[in-house]
């Protein structure tokens, strides 16, 4: 088995029209969230991680392709392509600036809609940005201890930037 010390969250999304102050305007909405904190201990990435990937593109809920960090989940995307499901590696790089600023316009423009969920609400609450040129962030690790649990933002992030059809 695959196993590693890794916290990783796995965010989904749909988007659709809706009204936003009075007009129409495309909205996005937070449909899943799970968040896997090994809490100081490895797990075994194929039977948590993997298995749940799997199970839910069989069931019809991963729509498209699964989008991984190929830094922490290269095996995990190896052995889920053997099984059939599809996935897309999404790097820190561009991508992920992308996908962050993208995930800050939605933000500011009020076009996310979200249902109640305590870890993602953490994890956005304890990320902060990072400024770059032409209006682009990238999400980052708060300064307090709890605050350092950002997976959840990220994976938001990464799968806001694919409903929006960028990858």
């Amino acid at each position: 088995p695959y196993r590693g010390l890794c916290r990783s969250g796995l965010v989904g999304v749909g988007k659709g029209k809706g009204k936003g102050f009075g007009e129409a305007q495309e909205r996005y909405r937070v449909r899943l969230v799970r968040v896997w904190d090994p809490e100081g201990s490895d797990i075994d990435l194929d039977d948590t991680i993997a298995a749940y990937v799997e199970r839910i593109y069989r069931m019809g809920l991963l729509v498209g392709a699964f989008r991984y960090d190929p830094f922490q989940m290269h095996q995990v995307a190896v052995n889920l392509r053997k099984r059939g499901v599809p996935c897309i590696e999404f790097n820190q790089g561009q991508d992920r600036l992308k996908a962050d600023s993208f995930l800050w316009k939605l933000f500011n423009d009020r076009r996310i809609d979200v249902y109640n969920n305590t870890v993602l609400e953490g994890h956005v609450k304890g990320a902060n940005v990072k400024e770059y040129e032409n209006e682009q962030v990238r999400i980052i690790k708060g300064e307090a201890s709890e605050a350092n649990k950002v997976d959840g933002a990220v994976a938001l992030s990464r799968a806001f930037w694919a409903a929006w059809g960028r990858t």
